[in-house]
């Protein structure tokens, strides 16, 4: 975003930057110490030594995924598109015991699951700006469980991209949804209260 798309994006969300309202000790435990944690974690500095001349995200969402990462210990961690291999890197160091595969966009979606998945559950699932999204997503759907994450990045990137972020919500799969702007976090949890949060991701 340019900085003057940040700064309002910014200032519309500015109450809810720090869990502020919310009671589900969960989401606010979420907020607080993983999405918008300010610690320098170990890693953090050699994988900033491998940004300068690649393709990458924002170095604030790779630090997200790798506070995910480490946050939810998958045991598997699967990334579709390969457009941003660095992002791959900080999610294997926040869960270095999990199982690894970047996926092609271009790939058959219930072949390529089904072989990554073979002998590990979806723990940790990040759909990059892949135009086939939406296929990716109801094929991974199929191998959740209670801890699984999905990470979809762009979701305020066009009209589509929000509607079906709004339509993703409503899915009787989904449990716990979080809107970070940049990037929405599902959760499958079913055991917890559905809910859908907006956050200052800052």
């Amino acid at each position: 975003m340019n900085p003057l798309k940040t700064l309002w994006v910014w200032v519309c969300r500015f109450r809810k930057r720090k869990g502020y309202g919310v009671h589900s000790p969960f989401a606010f435990y979420l907020i607080r110490a993983v999405i918008n944690e300010k610690e320098a974690y170990y890693a953090y500095s050699e994988l900033k030594k491998q940004r300068k001349g690649k393709s990458v995200l924002p170095e604030k969402v790779d630090r997200l995924l790798f506070r995910l990462s480490n946050y939810i210990q998958p045991a598997t961690i699967v990334q579709v598109g390969d457009k941003y291999p660095l992002s791959v890197e900080y999610m294997k160091e926040g869960c270095k015991s999990a199982s690894l595969f970047m996926l092609g966009a271009e790939e058959m979606p219930e072949t390529a699951l089904e072989a990554a998945l073979k002998e590990k559950p979806l723990g940790l699932l990040h759909l990059t700006d892949a135009s086939n999204n939406r296929e990716w997503f109801e094929t991974a759907l199929k191998h959740t469980s209670e801890n699984t994450l999905f990470v979809i990045e762009g979701i305020h990137s066009g009209h589509d991209k929000w509607t079906w972020w709004k339509e993703i919500q409503q899915r009787e799969e989904v449990g716990i949804t979080f809107d970070l702007y940049e990037v929405g976090l599902i959760f499958f949890d079913k055991s917890k209260q559905k809910q859908h949060y907006k956050v200052n991701f800052v």
